[in-house]
């Protein structure tokens, strides 16, 4: 992405989840908890293809997919590279071990177990969404920090071609003046008055 098409950085942006699962009782119940606790902009889709355009699309903050999908797998969303920022919340229908630190380890935020307790998951959303904030605010103060920076660099580099021109300015004026001097006719050139000697007795 070209500074160009850069998105600006908001800390109080509203937060965009994206929920990967099918359309079914389970994931509405959800989506009211969600709607009813949570200040942010929800979108539902129920395939892995459908999940990765919308993450392209709306940039969101949190994902929340079925551990299995139509089209595969809600781990196959979690981000890959750093130039991605959201979080994969992970929901299965049984809960295995290995399976479970597997998925942490690939960078899943958080794991919950069909029947799904729409309470703690709304409290993990709110958790994660505190935390985007805090991430948002630090990259915000360092993108600041540089531009400050760079100004202060620049400002310093022109302050000191100004003092360069200006005492080659003084040097070539002073230059200028002692060659008239120089060249005039009422010009004498100082003479060493002689040092007295001392007689010796």
């Amino acid at each position: 992405m070209s500074a160009k098409e850069a998105t600006p950085i908001s800390i109080n942006k509203t937060p965009h989840i994206v929920i990967v699962a099918p359309d079914n009782g389970r994931i509405t119940d959800l989506l009211a908890e969600l709607a009813d606790r949570v200040s942010a902009r929800l979108t539902l889709v129920d395939t892995i293809y459908d999940a990765r355009m919308a993450i392209k699309a709306l940039n969101p903050e949190i994902v929340i997919a079925d551990h299995r999908l139509e089209d595969g797998y809600g781990m196959d969303l979690v981000p890959r590279d750093g130039a991605k920022h959201y979080q994969v919340i992970l929901l299965k229908e049984t809960l295995e071990m290995d399976r479970v630190l597997l998925a942490l380890r690939l960078g899943v935020a958080d794991i919950f177990v069909h029947p799904i307790d729409g309470d703690l998951v709304v409290d993990a959303v709110e958790r994660l969404c505190k935390r985007e904030r805090v991430r948002r605010r630090d990259v915000l103060r360092q993108s600041r920090l540089r531009g400050l920076s760079s100004k202060l660099i620049k400002d310093r580099r022109v302050l000191r071609q100004r003092v360069d021109l200006i005492c080659n300015d003084i040097v070539h004026a002073y230059r200028h003046l002692a060659e008239k001097v120089v060249d005039s006719p009422d010009w004498t050139p100082p003479v060493e008055e002689e040092r007295p000697t001392r007689e010796r007795y």
